[in-house]
Order: C-alpha cells, then structure tokens, then sequence
C-alpha cells in the first residue's frame, strides 16, 4: 500500500520524464483516438493516480470512464485528480480487485490495462475477468514489461510468446503486438503494446459489436511507441 505522497509525486515524475511512461500515454491515446467510438464505456484496471483515465476522458465528451484500483489512496487521489482536470462527471473510480472486476458480464467496450500484469498472483485469472466484463468485439490495450524484477512485480512474462499463449486461452483475439526498448534509470528494460480484441463469435452478441480495421489498429500501435 504506497504513501498519500506516492501518486501526486509519480503522476507528474513519470508522465513527465519517464521515457516509457510517456510512450504508454501515446499509445493508449492514438489506440482511443483510431477506435472514434462516440460513446463508449472504459475501464482503466490498476488505475493508480487516475491520470491515464483523466487523460483518455478529456477529448472523448460522450466516454465514461471506470477506474479501479486495490489501494484506497489512490481511490482518493484519482478522484481528487478527475474533480481538477474537469471529468469527475463521467470519472468514476473505486477500491477493488482485478481478480474480481465489479462489471456485468459484456459491459465494456474497452479496459485499458497498463503496468498491471505484473502485480497480479494470477494473471490467467485475471484476463478471464477482463475477456468475461469485454462486450463482443470490445478491446483490451495493456502494457506489460518483460523480464520485470521490480519489488513489487510477483509475474514476469519471459517473451511476447506467453502473452499471446495467455490472451489465447480466454478468448482475446491479439490485433497488435509490439515491443519497445528503455533506458530510463529504474524503468524496466522493455516493454509490450497490446491490443486484443474480444471474440465476437466467442459470445452472444446484446449490443453492436465494435471493431477496428487491422490498417488502423496498426497505425495506432507504431505511432503510440513513438518516445519524445
């Protein structure tokens, strides 16, 4: 469980300086701007501080936006977080566990998954979650590092290989998959850009089912890796 200091000081180091922390922004941003869905439901799992969903909301008026994350300060802080970028109306955020996502079944158009993987006991488990709250066709776009020793970290994936393996054993249909290199002091090494995509013939469809065309899934995936 971090400090009350924790999250202001690691939203505004890491969006700032950390080369693969702004490389992640880029990324989930260009994903969300080629998707052009103009009402969507959103969940940003392991939310931390709340800025990846603040910043993901603010151009996309008709998007509502779930954060979750296990510690209660960062609850606090997101919140406090989406009162002062102009979202809390459509931000809403809640203690809780990626184990056992308080969503109904096919609730989600999209869940952003970023520097999550790794904290989980059991990341199976957990991707089963995140295919069940998935509507048809909806996306899951992660960031995941590799080969991660951090404190924190209980699961390190050894190659892009077992992620594809995990994403195919509950159903999550892999659109994009790259790979980037960091030099950051403390940063991880490298890091994956994911994004997957919900089998629409794997359930029963109650909403329309959306879908990106490979050409702009992929554009989306190159331009968000793309460091300053």
């Amino acid at each position: 469980m971090y400090h009350q200091s924790f999250y202001p000081v690691v939203t505004h180091f890491t969006f700032a300086f950390q080369s693969s922390a702004v490389a992640r922004l880029r990324f989930i941003r260009s994903v969300v701007a080629a998707v052009g869905f103009r009402q969507a439901s959103v969940a940003d799992l392991g939310c931390g501080s709340g800025a990846m969903l603040c910043e993901v909301l603010k151009p996309m008026p008709g998007w509502t936006g779930f954060g979750l994350d296990i510690s209660p300060v960062a609850v606090m802080y997101a919140r406090r977080l989406a009162l002062h970028k102009q979202v809390q109306d459509r931000a809403h955020f809640q203690q809780g566990s990626v184990m056992n996502l308080p969503f109904s079944d096919g609730s989600l158009d999209l869940v952003i998954a970023s520097e999550v993987l790794e904290h989980l006991p059991e990341a199976q488990k957990a991707f089963s979650e995140i295919s069940r709250v998935l509507r048809p066709g909806g996306l899951l776009v992660a960031t995941i590092p590799i080969e991660s020793h951090g404190p924190t970290h209980i699961t390190s994936l050894k190659d892009e290989n077992e992620f594809r393996d995990l994403c195919r054993t509950v159903d999550l249909r892999i659109q994009s998959l790259s790979s980037k290199w960091h030099l950051t002091f403390g940063d991880d090494p490298r890091h994956l850009f994911v994004v997957a995509q919900s089998r629409p013939e794997a359930k029963t469809a109650t909403n329309p089912v959306y879908s990106l065309l490979p050409s702009q899934i992929s554009s989306a995936a190159s331009s968000g890796i793309v460091s300053s």
